[in-house]
């Protein structure tokens, strides 16, 4: 769209529901019934609607956060974002849907909503759009945040490349931003041109930082380059710094640190200012919202993966020294193995879990809706002060990373199904979202460590998933539990060296 198009849109609009302001009030009237009034809340395709743009607005958050904390990390590389897409993903929804809809003009333009006019049982005036207006004075109808919340997907059609798909994800955003604008309508919270200025706005905004971050050739502010860190301009000591920062954070150490710090962080800003208003959020949810995210919910259990990992375990050894199973006996004990991670990985992160639990002792959301409590009470052994970290996210994260090593092929569906079903916890109330991150980094981390266990037992997963049998390596195991540096490398030597000095005795030479 060339910029003369958008402006004489914008200015058309303008005209038009200032020349017939009876517009907003015809069309609204279509959604109220004398004696009825608007649509009842709770209507399923309206009030799904009002829920998902409230998630997208947390998903693209959380996405903006982690995509800008994983350029810290050079091993995850592969899945780094340009630094000028996060900036305009991020500019796009605080200055849209955020500081001129949400900020600027519902507390400041003063116009009432439907269900507050005479004209549909209220006591307020109705004032045409664009009007300043004393007949609210916070929260009110124009714009609607909603339907730019709703909008604010055009910013992701702006960044595909392929003109005709471009052209098919801009229809399908502003489809959606119309059809949640529609609903508002529908119950009463805002008039149409609430909702078609909501549109402009978002959509002007999306089109102006595209153009001005992806399109132009002139070099962006200095502060946008900033966000990338790799290609700053740097002096010889900066730039030897920075080379510094990247080996440590290539680490193991490194990386364990790095992540551990942005998984904090990310669990505190949560607990501050989200944590209640989604718990909140979730408890007023319809009960059939909350009988389909229990029944999700209710994958997410361990007792079931142990017990049949475990299972397979103990089955495929007894199996493999049965005789007439001898030819496929290797075959049977590297498959083992492979239960035999997926059982540790789930059993060693939940018990760190459960310590954590008992050592934090965060409320239950329950309790906050029943006595108003939300705090942490440390050490407690009560299971309602058992909220962080979330149990059921650290089961199917530990599972689902422990599919992907095995799997990699599909990662796509673990993430999926994992995230799906950590979330459910949050849903049906059992958990803040805060545990849930926290149980699922848990998780992660130490299924990657029970990994690097059998690695350095000498058992190579990819090859037991091939059905490769190999040997375990007489190692010590403060070795393969990775403790070989510092006191515990110096005991763990000793220890290797008394047992090769013992071995040697019960196997001398030439015996």
């Amino acid at each position: 769209m060339k910029p003369y198009q958008f402006i004489i849109g914008v200015v058309a609009a303008a005209i038009f529901f200032l020349l017939f302001p009876g517009v907003d009030i015809s069309f609204s009237r279509l959604f109220y019934q004398p004696g009825e009034g608007f649509f009842p809340r709770g209507v399923p395709p309206a009030d799904i609607l009002y829920h998902l743009v409230t998630m997208i607005a947390y998903a693209v958050a959380i996405f903006v956060v982690g995509a800008s904390l994983a350029r810290l990390i050079p091993r995850l590389e592969r899945l780094w974002v340009r630094p000028r897409v996060i900036a305009f993903i991020a500019l796009s929804l605080a200055l849209g849907p955020g500081l001129i809809v949400n900020s600027l003009l519902k507390d400041n333009v003063g116009r009432a909503r439907p269900y507050m006019i005479a004209e549909f049982g209220g006591t307020k005036t109705f004032s045409p759009a664009l009007a300043p207006s004393d007949q609210c004075t916070k929260n009110c109808s124009f714009v609607s945040g909603h339907a730019a919340g709703a909008f604010f997907l055009v910013t992701f059609a702006f960044l595909i490349r392929h003109p005709r798909r471009r052209r098919w994800a801009m229809a399908g955003a502003l489809a959606f931003g119309a059809a949640s604008g529609l609903g508002r309508i529908a119950l009463g919270a805002h008039f149409l041109s609430d909702v078609v200025f909501a549109g402009l706005i978002v959509y002007a905004v999306a089109w102006g930082l595209h153009e001005f971050l992806l399109v132009r050739e002139s070099k962006p502010p200095p502060w946008l380059d900033k966000l990338g860190l790799d290609k700053l301009g740097l002096s010889e000591p900066g730039a030897r710094a920075w080379r510094a920062w990247q080996r440590w954070a290539a680490t193991p150490g490194g990386e364990l640190i790095l992540s551990f710090a942005a998984a904090s962080l990310l669990c505190l800003a949560l607990i501050a200012y989200l944590d209640r208003p989604l718990a909140l959020w979730f408890h007023r949810l319809d009960a059939g919202w909350h009988e389909f995210f229990k029944a999700l919910s209710d994958l997410g259990a361990a007792g079931a993966y142990l017990v049949i990992t475990f299972v397979a375990f103990a089955a495929l050894r007894l199996a493999a020294r049965i005789e007439m199973f001898k030819a496929r006996a290797g075959a049977l004990k590297a498959y083992s193995m492979v239960a035999a991670f997926i059982f540790s990985a789930v059993a060693a992160s939940g018990i760190l879990i459960n310590v954590l639990k008992v050592l934090f002792g965060r409320v239950r959301p329950k309790l906050l809706f029943r006595d108003e409590l939300y705090r942490f009470d440390w050490f407690r052994l009560d299971a309602d002060f058992h909220s962080f970290p979330s149990g059921h996210a650290q089961t199917i994260t530990a599972l689902m990373v422990a599919l992907f090593i095995l799997f990699p092929r599909f990662g796509v569906a673990y993430l999926v199904i994992g995230a799906a079903i950590a979330i459910s916890r949050a849903v049906v109330n059992a958990h803040y979202m805060g545990d849930i991150v926290a149980g699922a980094y848990a998780a992660a981390v130490m299924t990657i460590w029970v990994h690097s266990v059998f690695a350095r037992s000498g058992i190579d997963l990819k090859l037991s998933v091939g059905g490769e049998y190999q040997r375990v390596a007489k190692v010590p195991w403060c070795y393969r539990l990775g403790l070989g540096g510092g006191l515990w490398g110096r005991l763990c030597r000793l220890a290797g060296k008394r047992a090769a000095r013992s071995s040697s005795r019960e196997n001398p030479r030439g015996k």
